[in-house]
């Protein structure tokens, strides 16, 4: 296990013709009882609703993780997964049936992948360790590839860059035994029913409860907590949560992290005023982890196809980096609350329409003469038909080879539908970003000791704000008025005041660093092109051009830099320079400016 690179394997078992291993996640761990094996690497929330629902058991108090998922696979069997809260990824063995089951959490925060062959299947939590199988077919999928490189959106959640590894999806299950292997999805989001209360400031008090709920849930089994501090809406809630509860059990010391950076005298509309405020209001050490060149030039050069997917980790790996030298394992992050709780509402005007309710939607528009009105709602209608009667989108751009366009096949994109409010929500969720963003700080984040917790993707917040009635997300003019009316007794005037966070200051600060790394990189490429593998699946000479040319916008960049991510360099130039990361302290700006 240990040829996959990833240093410490932790818990690996081979049963049968199944087997299981974990890169050594925080909370990884086992549970065994009889005939059965569980191996997961779980946090399960709601413990004590649980327990109530599992009734009389021998679980001795208190239980663990694995413990927890044993009970609930003796007592429902293959949909025990609608009865777990929290982030999991888990296998259960179990010798008397001769099946092997697998599940993960509702959102894919915790990863799990397999692998099959004749008369064997294994599972790991990142396909590095099931590339260093015997058996396992380690060829790149060039399907993917040609996606991957034109589009840069998501493929199908179950393909993966090789063709002999699967992604088992968020919110889905899977069976294998003596019956040919099964997968399905158990959740998905969407209305469960349609929720009612007396008043809408009712649904910003239940909101309340249940983000509550859900950080509390997380502030469990850490040494020090860390926390994404954007300055914005959602993990300021969530850091304006956190902290006093931390402070009153007597926990380490929460530290926040900053992907901009700081100036203690910025203006209130500036980038660095948001998380400042945020800083004073909680009396809480904030460091600005910027970007270094050296950091991304080695992030860049590292093999995608084997490693966390670097278009995520630009901003991230360096708070990954500083988290691990001041002692944090635990990150709360804000993450994906805009596509939930604090969702702002598009495609309301146009559920209105669609619906014929065109008083509510008169009363709507926000224009404050007759005539604004009249041509808001012609765009309302000009935007319905849009989504109505879409074109076919442009051809995607990038740099694949001639010979990879003619041969490959480039997989079916997904789409947001703004129709309604339902349908954009849904649909942002199943696009996959938020699962990528979830897979690569998971698997990036466990090998700095590190993992990743996320409120406001609870089930419990995401399942209620499906269901409540659409104009809670705008109202009175306000976009994302339902957090902003659940929270507004924790947030700073700053973070009130400003509605939308266009960062221009951060984007300057990551283009300053990624051009020289991009320059490092066009070298390596020129000083040594025959040890470098792949070029022949890439247009070569079209990524030269654009990287001879002097950009400093860096228009076009992501294009290229998928590119050279996929290339593989030789172990001995990646030698000098692949540790760079690991061994250098990032900028850490915490000093008032």
């Amino acid at each position: 296990m240990n040829d996959a690179g990833l240093g410490q394997v932790g818990d690996a078992r081979a049963v049968g013709a199944f087997s299981f291993a974990q890169s050594a996640p925080v909370s990884a761990g086992i549970a065994e009882s009889d005939d059965v094996i569980v191996l997961a690497d779980a946090r399960i929330d709601a413990r004590d609703e649980l327990l109530a629902e599992l009734g009389s058991s021998d679980l001795r108090p208190p239980p663990s993780d694995p413990e927890l998922i044993l009970a609930a696979w003796r007592k429902w069997g293959e949909g025990c997964p609608q009865h777990l809260l929290g982030d999991y990824a888990f296998v259960v063995f179990d010798r008397s049936s001769g099946q092997m089951f697998c599940a993960r959490d509702h959102v894919g925060a915790r990863p799990l992948f397999y692998a099959e062959g004749a008369g064997w299947i294994a599972c790991a939590s990142d396909p590095a360790i099931l590339l260093a199988l015997p058996g396992v077919d380690d060829r790149l999928d060039d399907d993917v590839v040609l996606t991957r490189l034109l589009a840069r959106r998501y493929v199908p959640f179950e393909r993966t860059w090789h063709r002999g590894i699967r992604n088992l999806p968020c919110g889905h299950a899977m069976m294998a035994g003596p019956a040919p292997l099964r997968t399905w999805r158990y959740w998905k989001p969407g209305p469960r029913g349609r929720i009612r209360l007396p008043s809408a400031e009712d649904y910003a008090r239940h909101l309340r409860a249940l983000v509550e709920a859900a950080v509390e849930d997380r502030l469990r089994d850490s040494r020090r907590i860390g926390l994404h501090l954007s300055g914005g809406l959602d993990s300021t809630a969530i850091a304006a949560i956190a902290v006093p509860r931390l402070r009153e059990c007597g926990a380490a010391e929460p530290v926040g992290f900053s992907w901009h950076r700081r100036d203690a005298k910025a203006a209130p509309e500036a980038e660095p005023a948001w998380s400042e405020s945020v800083k004073r209001a909680l009396d809480i050490d904030l460091h600005a982890v910027l970007p270094e060149a050296d950091v991304l030039h080695d992030l860049l050069r590292r093999d995608v196809t084997r490693h966390p997917d670097p278009r995520n980790l630009l901003n991230e790996l360096p708070v990954q980096l500083a988290a691990k030298r001041l002692g944090v394992d635990v990150i709360l992050s804000g993450w994906g609350g805009d596509q939930g709780a604090s969702f702002e509402g598009r495609g309301y005007r146009m559920e209105l329409l669609a619906k014929g309710r065109l008083i509510r939607l008169w009363r709507d528009l926000d224009s404050g003469s007759l005539i604004g009105k009249v041509r808001q709602l012609g765009l309302v209608a000009r935007a319905l038909a849009g989504e109505t009667f879409r074109r076919a989108e442009e051809p995607p751009k990038g740099y694949p080879s001639a010979a990879l366009r003619r041969s490959a096949q480039f997989l079916p994109q997904r789409t947001v539908r703004k129709s309604s409010v339902t349908r954009t929500m849904t649909d942002l969720f199943d696009l996959g970003a938020i699962q990528s963003r979830l897979n690569t700080w998971a698997a990036s984040g466990v090998r700095h000791g590190i993992e990743y917790r996320y409120p406001l993707l609870d089930r419990r917040v995401l399942e209620f704000v499906y269901s409540i009635p659409t104009d809670m997300f705008i109202r009175k003019g306000q976009a994302r008025w339902l957090m902003r009316e659940a929270m507004d007794d924790l947030l700073p005037e700053t973070v009130k005041r400003h509605a939308g966070k266009v960062e221009l200051l951060r984007v300057g600060d990551l283009a300053a660093a990624l051009r020289p790394a991009l320059d490092r990189l066009h070298a390596e490429l020129r000083e040594s092109p025959d040890g470098i593998e792949r070029t022949d699946y890439l247009d070569m000479d079209g990524i030269d051009d654009w990287l001879s040319q002097e950009n400093d916008t860096l228009k076009g960049q992501s294009q290229v830099r998928v590119a050279l991510e996929f290339l593989k360099f030789p172990e001995s130039c990646v030698s000098s320079s692949a540790n760079t990361a690991e061994k250098q302290e990032p900028d850490l700006a915490q000093a008032d400016a």
